[in-house]
């Protein structure tokens, strides 16, 4: 922890190379230590986010289930997500390959065929999608995992109501599913314009992150609004009105 705040005090210092220096002395005593790797992962991505793939990678192998290997696995997948033929498509072959190296690294975990899959969403490859949700399915400890991708799948086959069962079953299962969290409070405030059955989801995203937003507006904002229409709701109520 010393040397991560050392190296944040280089960074904000615009001292990068210290910054590098330290969690390295870091790394060299504990090289699979979660927290050095995550803030070297980071540090190297601020300059080059191709060249923080490895980095990434050796941390979700290194530290499965922590909080930091999660965090890295994110990166790769937004990484992962952007189409190959496209301007990032070398990183994003990288990343998609580092994704399935590690899942050929530990085949019983599903959580790296769920990130594989949700990438592969992103850039619109349904079949590749559905293949690796079947494959999940195998696997114990999926369900939660299976049924996002699903809710997922249903979204791209206009199917809402399908999507809110499978995004439901999938948050009843992992109240830290955050991906199904933000389709259920979209699903409910903007295509049924329902904000109350929106509440409890847009409240557990602005638990996680109080700047979150969705459709570039404040996940605050939205929340406050929804209760303040509660509030003139129940005192017109009591008055009568």
């Amino acid at each position: 922890p010393t040397l991560i705040a050392l190296a944040r005090v280089y960074i904000m210092a615009s001292r990068a190379s210290e910054a590098h220096r330290a969690l390295d002395l870091g790394l060299t005593a504990h090289p699979d230590n979660p927290a050095l790797l995550w803030a070297k992962a980071s540090l190297v991505a601020l300059a080059d986010s191709a060249a923080a793939i490895p980095a990434y990678a050796r941390l979700a192998h290194s530290a499965p289930q922590t909080l930091n290997a999660t965090r890295a696995l994110g990166e790769l997948e937004k990484l992962a997500s952007a189409k190959e033929e496209g301007p990032r498509g070398e990183i994003s072959r990288q990343a998609r390959e580092a994704l399935e190296e590690l899942q050929k690294a530990h085949p019983d975990d599903p959580t790296l065929l769920l990130h594989l899959a949700m990438a592969m969403w992103a850039r619109g490859d349904l079949a590749t999608v559905r293949a690796l949700a079947l494959e999940a399915g195998r696997l114990k400890k999926a369900a939660a995992g299976v049924a996002m991708i699903e809710g997922a799948l249903a979204l791209s086959d206009r199917d809402p109501d399908r999507a809110v069962k499978r995004f439901t079953a999938a948050w009843e299962s992992d109240p830290d599913d955050y991906f199904s969290a933000r389709q259920l409070a979209e699903i409910y405030a903007r295509q049924r314009g329902d904000p109350e059955a929106a509440l409890p989801f847009y409240l557990a995203l602005y638990r996680r992150d109080p700047k979150a937003q969705s459709n570039s507006e404040p996940i605050e904002q939205i929340i406050r609004r929804t209760l303040d229409v509660r509030r003139q709701q129940l005192l017109q109520s009591a008055s009568g009105e």
